[in-house]
């Protein structure tokens, strides 16, 4: 089941630290760095994001989420997070699916990772993001900007 998540509930801060944490470590280690933000969050952050969360349950489990903000039809995506262990099951498609479904007024998506993390570049690419361009943001690591156009005419 998708639904949105209240994230001002510690109970639900703390489903999504245990989520992200091992997420965003596997993500390190593919593209060889440990600093990503996300990895330094903690309840109390979540708990003050003003960010859209919305979690893919399977009996009351939270088995992967995506967090975006929206203004004047952008969506920045600035989580797309798996438990490695439902890692390849269709969770983060179907919840990227839920987003494209559900914002309908929305016609440009953005969304960036890490240039070396393949599985999450051919996730975008799959839904047709296109790359447009890359940032350094420490020594030696970049990650890969994407942007998906919708015409909704």
């Amino acid at each position: 089941m998708i639904k949105i998540i209240d994230t001002k509930t510690f109970i639900n801060a703390m489903s999504i630290l245990k989520t992200q944490a091992p997420a965003y470590r596997v993500e390190g280690a593919l593209i060889g760095f440990y600093g990503i933000p996300a990895m330094k969050e903690t309840v109390e952050s979540i708990l003050n994001s003003k960010d859209t969360y919305v979690g893919f349950y399977n009996d009351n489990q939270l088995l992967g989420f995506i967090a975006f903000n929206e203004c004047n039809g952008t969506v920045d995506i600035v989580k797309l997070a798996i438990h490695p262990s439902h890692f390849r099951k269709g969770v983060a498609k179907q919840l990227l699916n839920y987003l494209f479904e559900s914002l309908q007024d929305a016609i440009l998506f953005k969304v960036s990772t890490g240039t070396k993390n393949t599985p999450a570049i051919e996730l975008y690419k799959t839904f047709g993001f296109q790359e447009i361009g890359q940032k350094e943001v420490a020594s030696a690591v970049y990650i890969t900007q994407f942007e998906k156009q919708i015409n909704r005419g």
